[in-house]
């Protein structure tokens, strides 16, 4: 299983986040969010960045972290955006993939890949029922299952006021139905040191977390970030 680290806005915890080999940094460019940050900002904060060790032999057996040099994807998270702004915002933080996590139409999914093909696309929907899973398949009948255009469904917990990163609890009791696609499932929402074994168990593609490795100033606390990514790598190695 693959992990997404989300929300960074300072170099120190990026760095630090960076020492645990995550497969995956988010960035968020939605302006309403306290996380949010310029594709500016998000292209300086990258530069000279302190990405693993290549020495994959070395003697201090630490198993919570890797030894090989490992370059993780850039992932932007977004919400409601055209397609003129993720094209420009791509170019300039220099990003691997987006997250799109409003109300996008499937028309936009596919002229973004049209345009950058070798772009990851996810889709993020809030779970506020079961009945999220019958709309999502109406309004997304071709790409839901279309790898070729959509690379990850993202499951969130829902809330009316936020298009995620809230840290509530993600309700498991509506996955049922979203696990018999044939795609990567990401699961966000609350997830936990304490719930990481039960996800483990779920046999998705990825988690997402961003509020966990926080503390209660919404900023990325550096305990959080070590106690969660060596817990995170030693069940991975146990699985």
């Amino acid at each position: 299983m693959k992990i997404k680290l989300c929300g960074f806005k300072e170099r120190s915890s990026l760095n630090l986040a960076l020492t645990y080999n995550p497969d995956y940094i988010g960035f968020i460019f939605y302006k309403k969010s306290h996380r949010y940050v310029t594709p500016t900002q998000v292209r300086s904060l990258k530069e000279n960045l302190s990405l693993p060790s290549h020495n994959s032999n070395s003697n201090n057996d630490n198993s919570t972290q890797s030894h090989t040099q490992h370059r993780p994807k850039f992932i932007g998270v977004f919400v409601n955006p055209s397609l003129e702004t993720l094209i420009e915002t791509i170019r300039i933080a220099d990003l691997d993939g987006v997250q799109l996590c409003g109300s996008e139409p499937s028309e936009l999914l596919k002229s973004l890949k049209k345009t950058l093909n070798h772009l990851i696309i996810w889709k993020a929907f809030r779970l506020k029922n079961i009945q999220t899973f019958q709309t999502a398949q109406k309004s997304y009948a071709h790409v839901l299952e279309n790898k070729h255009i959509l690379n990850a469904i993202l499951l969130d917990s829902y809330d009316p006021n936020a298009y995620g990163g809230t840290g509530h609890p993600l309700e498991t009791s509506f996955l049922t139905d979203w696990l018999t696609l044939k795609q990567n499932l990401v699961l966000a929402g609350g997830i936990t040191v304490e719930k990481l074994p039960y996800f483990f168990q779920k046999n998705v593609y990825a988690l997402d977390v961003s509020s966990t490795l926080e503390n209660n100033h919404h900023q990325k606390d550096p305990v959080k970030i070590t106690h969660f990514m060596q817990t995170f790598n030693n069940l991975k190695i146990s699985h």
